[in-house]
């Protein structure tokens, strides 16, 4: 996927919006491209996340514990997982599985707090509108 359509997927998420064309371009570079068959888990309750995972293309599901009443949820392109694993270490609550082909971003906690302390600006950015 050209890089042009994942900065303009990752402007469509709120915490990204307002960065400068040169930050958010880095954060697109840097992400590692991945890709998950239907049935493949992308995230798993409980394990320590190393990042968050924008969806592209493809769509996903967010899975209920067992045990519990509530419904599977879709999640669909567009939509950032495990956002909290980007920035702190951190175990995913939910379990999200590819419910078709699906393509994403990891955006990798290590390549974010790499940018973040070579721009202070982007660190002050993120830290704006986590509060």
């Amino acid at each position: 996927m050209a890089i042009d359509n994942v900065v303009a997927s990752l402007l469509r998420i709120p915490m990204f919006a307002g960065l400068r064309p040169l930050q958010i371009t880095e954060i697109a570079r840097q992400a590692e491209h991945r890709r998950f068959r239907c049935g493949d888990v992308i995230t798993k309750a409980g394990m320590t996340g190393e990042g968050a995972y924008l969806i592209l293309s493809g769509n996903a599901e967010r899975r209920p514990e067992p045990g519990s009443r509530a419904l599977p949820e879709l999640i669909e392109p567009g939509s950032l997982v495990g956002e909290l694993a980007m920035f702190v270490e951190h175990a995913y609550g939910a379990t999200v599985v590819a419910g078709s082909v699906v393509h994403c971003i990891e955006l990798t906690r290590a390549a974010l707090h790499a940018q973040m302390r070579g721009d202070p600006d982007l660190a002050k950015h993120l830290a704006r509108t986590l509060r």
